[in-house]
């Protein structure tokens, strides 16, 4: 009988829960994650006027309590996490869709496509990627973009400066199956 894999399972349900999070966020928060509340007023025990400016403690309205603006903090960890998730897959699909070109022509062969995976790693290796791409999203052309065209230039940013690892271990991989001994003898007797 195999043994359970326990930090399988738990990353399991922590994805799956993340998940139901992302398509379900009305079950756990009913609040606006956009609604603003500046400024709570009431009356106190002696009958007195109070007044509490924004950012509020967490009260059993606002679990986590709110930000500068007085938005509820929960229900902006809800709603992001199907930003967020929605991000990451499109910055690993746009790195993959750039590396496995190159890495495999590079592992077939090509001194162009080796070329320039070195040197995206020689520079992204000596300065970090995620400080490159945080330089080039602060800039006014990224700055200025609406929501739609920011999410675009953000996954593209991280795409372009994150590819070149990938693109190493597919060129690697490749090259490793081509010095198998059936591709050896495949090419032996003739085929390409």
């Amino acid at each position: 009988m195999k043994k359970l894999n326990l930090p399988l399972v738990l990353g399991a349900i922590i994805i799956a829960m993340i998940i139901l999070l992302m398509i379900f966020p009305g079950a756990v928060t009913k609040v606006n994650p956009y609604g603003i509340q500046q400024i709570k007023a009431w009356t106190g025990e002696g009958g007195e006027f109070q007044l509490q400016s924004a950012p509020f403690p967490p009260s059993k309205d606002a679990v986590l309590g709110t930000d500068e603006l007085g938005r509820d903090t929960l229900s902006f960890i809800v709603y992001g996490t199907k930003l967020t998730i929605s991000l990451g897959l499109l910055v690993v699909l746009g790195r993959f869709l750039v590396a496995l070109p190159v890495g495999m022509t590079a592992g077939f062969g090509s001194l162009v496509s080796r070329a320039i995976i070195n040197q995206f790693n020689v520079i992204f290796s000596a300065i970090p990627a995620l400080l490159v791409s945080l330089i080039i999203l602060k800039l006014d052309f990224f700055v200025n973009l609406d929501k739609q065209h920011s999410i675009l230039a953000f996954v593209l940013v991280l795409s372009f400066v994150g590819w070149s690892k990938l693109g190493l271990v597919i060129m690697e991989r490749v090259q490793e199956i081509l010095a198998k001994p059936f591709i050896k003898g495949e090419i032996a007797i003739g085929k390409s």
